[in-house]
């Protein structure tokens, strides 16, 4: 539903017909902005899984270092 938002209306024309046709289409570089975007979005949310880990794993080690 968002990629249908992004879109443009391109309009074929056929000299047979009265009415225009509507084309789907995509820019290529909106396609790859959105193709960068979701890139982005993947690698900030493996970011933060990460660095959730890497706390757990200190917290984790400082529970063990004394004694719980």
């Amino acid at each position: 539903m968002d990629n249908n938002r992004r879109q443009s209306r391109v309009y074929q024309f056929d000299p047979n017909k009265k009415k225009l046709k509507s084309v789907n289409y995509v820019d290529p570089e909106k396609k790859h902005m959105a193709k960068e975007r979701k890139q982005a979005q993947k690698d900030r949310r493996n970011f933060m899984i990460g660095v959730a880990l890497l706390v757990l794993a200190v917290v984790a080690l400082t529970f063990f270092k004394l004694g719980f």
